[in-house]
């Protein structure tokens, strides 16, 4: 009876490598005038320390996720803030520094600030739009 209860917990465990509770998140971050934001990288926060974060992607979409963009997160209230929104001009020669442009208003680039949030409960598209600066 031993060794069934033990072939059946393993069984269970094994069936449920690769579950996840994570959900799908994604969405597109645009400027007031509907152009998006093209550069950057959306964080997604909550209470509990969790963080997540995706590239935006030139046409200011993402795919939220925890270890790699779009692998989803757990269901919960989420602070979102904006992090590298910068286009990088370069240096007219090698010993220039390169300027950093910034593309958002700077109460985006920190979660208590921005004013951001949402609300996961299942696959999700979430839009955001932010001001420039």
């Amino acid at each position: 009876m031993k060794k069934i209860t033990t072939l059946l917990l393993v069984i269970f465990f094994l069936s449920c490598l690769g579950c996840s509770n994570n959900v799908g998140v994604s969405g597109k971050i645009t400027f007031p005038d509907g152009t998006p934001l093209t550069v950057g990288t959306v964080a997604f926060t909550n209470s509990a320390g969790f963080f997540a974060r995706a590239s935006i992607q030139p046409d200011g979409s993402y795919r939220i996720g925890r270890i790699k963009d779009g692998d989803g997160i757990p269901k919960g209230t989420y602070t979102i803030y904006i992090l590298d929104a910068d286009l990088i001009e370069k240096p007219a020669s090698p010993t220039d520094t390169p300027r950093y442009i910034p593309q958002v208003n700077k109460k985006y680039l920190s979660e208590a600030t921005s004013g951001l949030s949402c609300d996961v409960k299942g696959k999700t598209l979430f839009n955001f739009q932010v001001e420039q600066p």
